[in-house]
């Protein structure tokens, strides 16, 4: 049997130079390129060689790319709220100003007309124009009454002759003589028995009225009237009323 000495190898390893043994088992490195690692990432030899810190990366990129778009949500959703907020709190905040603009405006204008007519009323009383106002139109409705009794009495008769009926109550306040104790409308209007179908506070129409007002006014007011201040006597003709100065119808009596 052949045996294999070791030994021998000895003078084959003793002649290899130590730089050429070197040499031999150096690798080729003209021909391995560098792995190029780029900036904010492991690179692959990191990612093969560190698989727990690649691991630590995708999760916190993960976590990164939700929690933006999560925030990014949010925050549109916020400005819309506000949006729609803004908007009905603009609109409920302009309808509350319009409403207490007006208010004040009308309560500003109803104080101003209170102060107008209150210095109109102050004035018209120092100058003694309200009362006359007042005195007018209290002697008006009296004269209005016994004017429309005539109307209502004489299907005949007209305003015209509702106004005659009026001015010699007038009369009667002035005349003196036999009326001397009337010193006022009231006073001629009250005498029972003297007017054709009136009464206290009966109506009357606008049309009378109207024409007592024209005869209450001149009254109040001191100016001339249209007839003879002697014509306290009146009657009726069949055809209209007729006014006279005396009871008596004869030569001496004067008509209106």
């Amino acid at each position: 049997m052949n045996t294999f000495d070791a030994r021998e190898l000895i003078p084959l390893y003793a002649s290899i130079e130590p730089e050429d043994y070197v040499k031999s088992y150096e690798p080729n490195r003209t021909h391995v390129k560098p792995e190029k690692v780029t900036r904010g990432s492991f690179g692959k030899s990191a990612r093969n060689e560190e698989p727990f810190r690649m691991k630590v990366y995708q999760l916190v990129r993960n976590l990164w790319k939700k929690g933006v778009a999560f925030w990014m949500v949010t925050l549109a959703y916020t400005i819309f709220i506000c949006c729609v907020t803004g908007v009905i709190v603009k609109n409920n905040t302009t309808l509350e100003v319009t409403e207490r603009v007006t208010a004040e405006m009308r309560q500003n204008f109803s104080a101003y007309l209170a102060d107008q007519e209150e210095a109109a009323s102050r004035e018209r009383f120092l100058s003694g124009e309200a009362s006359l106002e007042a005195a007018i139109t209290e002697d008006a409705k009296k004269l209005a009454g016994i004017g429309q009794g005539v109307l209502n009495t004489y299907t005949a008769a007209d305003i015209e002759d509702a106004k005659k009926v009026m001015l010699c109550a007038l009369c009667r306040v002035f005349s003196g003589g036999e009326f001397a104790g009337i010193k006022s409308i009231t006073d001629a209007v009250s005498q029972p028995g003297q007017w054709w179908g009136y009464s206290a506070g009966m109506r009357y129409t606008d049309e009378v009225y109207s024409a007592a007002l024209e005869l209450s006014t001149i009254f109040h007011k001191g100016e001339p009237l249209p007839c003879a201040v002697d014509m306290v006597y009146a009657g009726w003709n069949g055809q209209e009323i007729v006014l006279r100065n005396q009871w008596e119808a004869n030569a001496n009596a004067r008509y209106y």
